[in-house]
């Protein structure tokens, strides 16, 4: 509902004197059913130090409550008191409604719990002096006789938004915005149509939208800490974790209607390690907060619960119980939440090189040929190297990026080695970020020829494969602090390489191991997207705004260690990662192909089950892009790749009305006629319910010649009958009651990969019933994973010469 527009049975009350000639003020207060508070709120605002005369009271009954109105109605204030009774449509449309009927030119909101300081609207109204475009922030604190003091204080996060808006020199933004105490230009709320009504629905969140609209009118945000209203906490622990479930939601409709503003929300600690939170997760859906609440108020009720509610651990639980629900909320919410799940846990490794001569030839064969070996590996492993400004973007607005990305770093001014890197990023296509170290400004010119001519190659490369940053040798004190001499020496570079180079830097590194207070400014106040340390680990999106961590890698390590290096940071929590490494091992088939070692296994089993004859004509079914073909000595170049897409299979269909698989990559479509030698679908199998495996054996067939093999691999789905698949491992590996616990809550909980498992005999039976002969092989590796090798049973085949 838009301002103005009023419900056709809308009933007004007035009380109190009228006839003030100049109301400046208007203090709006909606309510629901708290006729004692609100008493309270009214004798407070009747104490004010501002003049009575010059403000009124506007009170928005969010619904009929004959105690309010009975309580209203004798109320006899030295302020104009004016009270309405709506539809209990919720807390934004009473607010909305008492806008519209407001008469002051500034408007301030109360929450009918907060009960006002003397001074409240005196300094309210003092602030708005200072500027005509003003959102005036007053200050909230808990109540000393509030009834759920502990609650509130355990919980409450006032004190937090207090605490950083008197720091000195900050200054709010909309994430401080609470419209329980807070005061603007009627104007401004008009011109926004006040708060938005659909966010009702979610609640918890409205505050927030409304900071942000009023922020895009260009307004600004002040904190008056003597405009202070205290909050008389009377919500049960139940009921906050009903509140906080819905605020979960609501933050996931805020992201949908504003997602710029993606990263400002308050639940990046919720994405982290999601997958160790699954049971917890669960528990929450089963449990409701009420029974938690009555926990929490049994155990207050005794004389040691009390000690431990006040400790320390007491109001961890308390938080995390809040953290919980929270959660909660958020899966629950209305947008496709794990695409936005997958974008917010994503780490991106930035790994350091440095650019400085350590070979006494000149040539630095030895570093050149390690930086080649690793690119190559990063090449293999499907890695994608992106530039900071993509990365900056990602971490600002979430603009998509490549699947496994990776940020390659350079430091230094050594031109050999530069070469070198040119070389080789130019060889393989690969994007990085240099970053020659600063000169003095007194150096730029003659005094320091080469460093010039550094600047000068790096202009001469140019291009989209090399950006070009600043990097500062340890110029930061031991208190992490930048000294002005040199911020002028940052400044005076960055102006010296755009005028004289050509160059435009966007990004800072700094020689530091931790991230230092003044890093972050120095580049914020030149203009630098992002600003780099070389503290271990990788790149987070909770960190400082303009933080990168990256990892050092000497040059000398082989790939193999790269792989490790890299395995092991990408989780931030060593803890969590070990553990999901743990589950992970245990219950996911494919886990483990990433790395060199496994894929070699994998190469191992395939070609004893394929042998070493030649295969003529393959066909991949679920495109790899034919990354095991030529490793297995096929021809990639005369391969045929295929996928399943149910949105392209109409359209295949029309074509090929005899086979039914989809062609996804390039024009390679398939012919009906073709016979292969091998039909590849190792990985494709478990992605199929029985219906299309079915059909799939069958097209198949037509495609196979007496010779042809049909590979494929699965996993149980019958993971109690652990017996017949343990027999298939070497070593004793036999499967623990431990592991097909995990496997049976994983699937019980459907967050296993797969969707579809199946046993060595639903292979058997399905192929029996296409003329096919099957033979299971065991993997040596991977525990419940195993190949199927499928061929034309005698009597069903087709001549090798119809090929």
């Amino acid at each position: 509902m838009r301002l103005g527009q009023l419900w056709p049975f809308l009933e007004t009350r007035c009380g109190g004197q009228l006839g003030f000639e100049k109301i400046v003020v208007s203090v709006i207060i909606p309510t629901y059913r708290r006729d004692r508070i609100l008493k309270r709120v009214l004798d407070g605002l009747a104490s004010q130090t501002f003049p009575p005369d010059r403000f009124e009271v506007v009170v928005v009954l969010d619904g009929s409550h004959p105690p309010t109105e009975s309580m209203l109605g004798e109320s006899r204030c030295p302020f104009r008191l004016k009270w309405f009774v709506r539809p209990h449509h919720g807390e934004t449309w009473a607010r909305n409604f008492g806008l519209t009927q407001a008469v002051g030119d500034y408007l301030l909101f109360l929450d009918d719990d907060v009960l006002p300081d003397s001074h409240l609207i005196e300094k309210h109204m003092e602030a708005h002096q200072r500027s005509d475009r003003l959102v005036v922030l007053g200050a909230l604190q808990v109540h000393p006789d509030s009834p759920e003091k502990f609650l509130a204080e355990t919980t409450d996060f006032t004190g937090a938004v207090f605490r950083r808006c008197s720091a000195e020199g900050y200054e709010p933004t909309y994430l401080d915005f609470l419209d329980g105490n807070f005061s603007t230009r009627k104007q401004y709320l008009a011109e926004l149509h006040g708060w938005d009504e659909s966010l009702e629905e979610y609640g918890g969140i409205d505050d927030f939208d409304l900071g942000y609209r009023l922020s895009k009118l260009g307004l600004t945000f002040r904190f008056e800490p003597q405009a202070l209203g205290f909050h008389y906490y009377v919500k049960s622990l139940g009921h906050f974790l009903r509140d906080i479930r819905i605020t979960g939601r609501a933050q996931v409709y805020f992201f949908q209607k504003h997602p710029e503003c993606v990263r400002d929300l308050r639940f990046p600690s919720i994405i982290n390690g999601a997958r160790e939170k699954v049971l917890v997760f669960g528990l929450s859906r089963i449990v409701p907060e009420f029974i938690f609440s009555g926990i929490i108020r049994s155990t207050n009720s005794l004389s040691l619960g009390r000690k431990f509610l006040g400790g320390g651990l007491g109001q961890l639980f308390v938080r995390s119980l809040a953290g919980l629900f929270l959660c909660r909320g958020f899966w629950e919410g209305p947008v496709n939440i794990r695409a936005l799940q997958r974008q917010l846990a994503f780490r991106i490794p930035l790994l350091s090189y440095e650019l400085v001569s350590r070979q006494a030839d000149s040539d630095n064969p030895l570093w050149t040929q390690a930086l080649a070996r690793q690119f190559d590996w990063l090449k293999e492993s499907g890695c994608r190297t992106i530039s900071l400004s993509e990365l900056h973007n990602w971490l600002a607005r979430l603009e998509p990026l490549p699947i496994r990305p990776i940020a390659l770093v350079f430091h230094g001014t050594d031109l050999r080695r530069f070469n070198a890197v040119v070389q080789e990023l130019q060889k393989r296509n690969f994007k990085a970020t240099l970053f020659p170290h600063l000169a003095s400004a007194g150096k730029h010119d003659g005094d320091n020829p080469e460093w010039c001519g550094f600047m000068a190659r790096i202009y001469e490369f140019g291009g989209e494969l090399l950006e070009v940053g600043m990097c500062a040798a340890g110029p930061l004190s031991s208190e992490g602090l930048a000294g002005p001499s040199f911020e002028d020496e940052v400044r005076a570079t960055k102006l010296w390489m755009r005028e004289n180079g050509g160059l435009e830097p966007h990004h800072f590194f700094c020689h530091s191991k931790s991230f230092a207070p003044g890093l972050f400014g120095v580049a914020s106040r030149n203009g630098l997207l992002t600003a780099c340390t070389e503290e271990p680990g990788v790149n987070d999106f909770a960190s400082e705004s303009f933080g990168l961590k990256t990892i050092a890698v000497n040059p000398e390590f082989l790939n193999e260690n790269l792989g490790d290096i890299l395995s092991g940071q990408i989780g931030r929590n060593q803890a969590l990662g070990k553990f999901h490494r743990f589950w992970r091992g245990r219950t996911d088939p494919d886990w483990g192909l990433e790395t060199k070692e496994d894929f070699d296994l994998l190469l191992a089993e395939l070609r004893s089950l394929i042998g070493t004859e030649k295969r003529r004509n393959v066909l991949e079914i679920g495109c790899g892009n034919g990354i095991l073909f030529s490793p297995l000595g096929f021809d990639k170049g005369a391969y045929r790749g295929v996928d399943f897409s149910e949105s392209m299979l109409k359209a295949f269909h029309a074509r090929h009305p005899n086979v039914e698989l989809i062609c996804t990559e390039a024009s390679s479509y398939l012919d009906p006629g073709t016979k292969f030698d091998l039909i590849f679908s190792h990985q494709v199998v478990q992605h199929m319910d029985q219906q299309m495996l079915d059909r799939h054996l069958g097209n198949a067939k037509a495609m196979m010649h007496d010779d042809s093999l049909l590979v494929c691999a699965s996993i149980p789905w019958k993971l109690h009958e652990s017996n017949f698949y343990s027999g298939l491992y070497t070593g004793n590996r036999k499967s623990s009651l431990f592991t097909l616990a995990i496997n049976r809550v994983r699937r019980l909980l459907g967050r296993d990969r797969m969707g579809y498992w199946y046993s060595g005999q639903d292979l058997h039976a399905l192929g029996r019933r296409h003329g096919l002969s099957v033979t299971i092989h065991g993997s040596m590796n991977f525990l419940y994973r195993f190949h199927v090798v499928m061929k034309l049973a005698a009597g069903h085949g087709v001549s090798r010469d119809m090929v």
